[in-house]
């Protein structure tokens, strides 16, 4: 098992996935209005396409933090956009979970 696993999501690694999963006819825009976003980065076009989804929104001082590492409460908060969930409802966060990937023993009314 991995050290310290909980901490090798990134924003820029959350990005790529969703990026890949989700289909959107969103398109990465030219750039970016982000200060820690280079546009030459290996990584730019994704986090282009997670702002123009609005999962991403930034930290409101005009940075993404792409290194950063996500916390839960920003993952579920991704999520829920990406999902086009109600904020503010971690229980249909949790039980649209569920229903994409039934883990065995996990039920959304036992978490």
């Amino acid at each position: 098992m991995l050290k310290n696993a909980h901490r090798i999501f990134t924003f820029i690694i959350v990005a790529a996935i969703l990026c890949t999963l989700l289909p959107t006819a969103v398109l990465a825009t030219e750039s970016l209005d982000f200060s820690d976003i280079p546009d030459d980065a290996w990584y730019a076009a994704d986090m282009a396409k997670a702002v123009g989804m609005k999962t991403f929104r930034g930290d409101g001082t005009d940075r993404l933090r792409p290194e950063d590492t996500i916390t839960r409460q920003e993952a579920f908060a991704v999520l829920t956009r990406a999902f086009k969930l109600p904020e503010g409802d971690p229980a249909a966060v949790i039980s649209c979970i569920y229903r994409l990937h039934q883990p065995r023993g996990i039920r959304p009314d036992h978490v």
